[in-house]
């Protein structure tokens, strides 16, 4: 016929498994004295140590990361914001990451990375192995300063898809 049979996803969403996580939260704005982390920053892997250590976190292998940014408020009232300009990830920030053997890592923008959106996925997903969430809520986790919860995370089971479309959920 002459067309090839393309691979299999390496995360083919019908493979993944319904997810039940204790879950992390470094609040990484709260760390740095802010409410919001400034445009286009970069999250450096001192300021994940010092967030973890400040809120009194142990990371165990296996467990649920999750990232707040601040940035989650743009999603419906600053469209530009929120596409173009929100922090993330450094490089560093996404070795550290992998460093801690998570299971998931979520964030509350669109992008991981910063300054180039994909580094972090690459060394995140693809390197690694790690499952990933973007533009989750955060904020009343992080008010309540409940930086220990319980995620519950059931994808689609999309046969050949690389990406489902999931509504995780944290029980503080």
């Amino acid at each position: 016929s002459g067309f090839t049979k393309l691979p299999e996803p390496l995360h083919s969403m019908e493979k993944v498994p319904p997810l039940l996580l204790r879950a992390v939260l470094l609040d990484i704005p709260s760390y740095k004295g802010l409410d919001i982390l400034p445009e286009c920053y970069a999250i450096t892997a001192e300021d994940l140590e010092g967030a973890a250590a400040t809120q009194g976190l142990t990371i165990v292998e296996g467990d649920c990361i999750l990232i707040r940014t601040g940035y989650a408020r743009y999603f419906e009232t600053d469209r530009d914001t929120y596409l173009n300009k929100w922090a993330g990830l450094s490089e560093s920030a996404a070795h550290w990451v992998v460093a801690r053997k998570p299971r998931l890592v979520g964030i509350d923008n669109l992008s991981l990375g910063v300054p180039k959106p994909f580094a972090s996925h690459r060394i995140i997903l693809v390197e690694a192995g790690i499952y990933l969430m973007k533009s989750l809520t955060l904020e009343e986790l992080a008010a309540d300063r409940r930086y220990v919860s319980t995620v519950v995370v059931l994808p689609l089971k999309i046969k050949g898809g690389e990406a489902s479309l999931i509504r995780p959920i944290a029980i503080a």
